[in-house]
């Protein structure tokens, strides 16, 4: 999840402290890394979720991902000037 201030490299490097700190624990850890920007942003996303739930993804996760990408905008700061994206 995109944080403010924070890079993507901080965040992979939190998230790998933590995982850390965890198995030091001797906790279990079960994580779920998924990447959409390249897939989601390329295809439109009905054929996405229609094909998700052709391939037996169980519905929450569809309606989950559904509302997740339906709807959103991108913002873009470039000095003090900022532009929004309809997805």
């Amino acid at each position: 999840m995109f944080r403010p201030g924070r890079s993507c490299e901080s965040q992979v490097i939190t998230v790998c402290q933590d995982i850390a700190e965890s198995l030091d624990e001797g906790d279990s850890i079960d994580e779920i890394i998924i990447d959409f920007s390249k897939a989601f942003n390329l295809v439109p996303h009905d054929r996405h979720f229609t094909k998700l739930a052709a391939w037996g993804v169980v519905s929450k996760v569809v309606v989950w991902l559904r509302v997740l990408f339906i709807g959103r905008t991108e913002m873009v700061r470039v000095g003090g000037n900022c532009r929004r994206k309809s997805k």
